[in-house]
């Protein structure tokens, strides 16, 4: 907005306009990514087997020692 104000009277409304239109893009765009995210899959529950059985490895070695 402060090309607005800097900006002659010839163009300031022609940079009005673009910034007008720059903002209905991100809008959309905004709207579009938010629709994405509450599509998407949703991350693995500690609750399922492959997690616990990390979390259960990870305690076993958890005095920096490795096990083969």
């Amino acid at each position: 907005m402060r090309r607005l104000a800097e900006a002659d009277d010839g163009t300031s409304s022609t940079l009005a306009h673009d910034a007008l239109r720059e903002a209905d893009e991100l809008a959309a765009a905004a709207s579009t990514l938010r629709k994405l995210v509450e599509h998407a899959p949703r991350p693995q529950s500690y609750d399922e087997p492959a997690v616990q059985g990390a979390a259960e490895y990870a305690d076993g070695n958890s005095n920096g020692s490795a096990q083969d």
